[in-house]
């Protein structure tokens, strides 16, 4: 969690710094931007709980996912748009009692959703754009757990609001490549199995950091 912070530190003392130069910096961006982006996630954990020496509770989360899309600039280097999410996630599970294994169980299951992605670009060269930004999305989650207990299948719906800190690199008047980091953001997530309401909470740190590279195309360049 201090990591993400001093990232979040250094990213808006940056943008803070470059402002002065950059705030009468105008977008003359014309037409429509296509994106196309891959993004992905890690993240080994230990059990959140103290536990006894001789037992060990290990997991590991992988997650990738497309964003097609499509936006315009409005000015002054806002942008707009709408993206859709496709991939799937991975996640197992093991249980151990002085070294042996006592369980293990495995997810795995598919995504889809889409929703809106707002940015602001910070025109620092004709070339290099640092940006920040606010993916807003809704997707699914449908997929079975298997273990030695056999098979469940379960399905989510879910509402994210991520940061985006990122930056784009045109490398010709139509073609720009970007990358960016997602410290998390909010997350609301309901299991259509059960019936509770829907889980709201803060999604940052190890559950929530993403990295995405992608590429945009300018119809409006020339």
């Amino acid at each position: 969690m201090k990591n993400n912070r001093y990232l979040v530190t250094f990213f808006v003392t940056l943008c803070t710094c470059l402002l002065p130069t950059i705030s009468k910096a105008q977008f003359n961006e014309n037409g429509l931007v296509i994106r196309s982006g891959i993004n992905f996630q890690y993240s080994p954990q230990d059990s959140p709980y103290t536990l006894p020496d001789n037992i060990g509770h290990e997991s590991e989360n992988f997650t990738y996912y497309f964003t097609p899309g499509i936006g315009k600039f409005i000015g002054n280097g806002f942008y707009i748009g709408l993206e859709g999410r496709i991939g799937s996630s991975s996640r197992s599970m093991t249980a151990m009692v002085n070294g042996d294994v006592t369980h293990h169980s495995k997810y795995q299951n598919l995504i889809y959703g889409g929703g809106v992605l707002l940015r602001k670009y910070f025109n620092v060269s004709d070339r290099f754009t640092p940006f920040v930004g606010l993916s807003n999305t809704f997707f699914k989650e449908k997929g079975d757990e298997k273990s030695p207990n056999g098979f469940r299948s379960y399905h989510y719906n879910n509402f994210t609001a991520d940061i985006q800190l990122g930056a784009q690199y045109r490398i010709s008047p139509r073609i720009g490549i970007e990358a960016y980091f997602t410290p998390g953001g909010l997350l609301v997530s309901k299991d259509k199995n059960a019936s509770h309401k829907a889980d709201i909470s803060p999604n940052f740190g190890e559950s929530g950091q993403h990295f995405s590279f992608g590429i945009n195309y300018f119809l409006g360049g020339k």
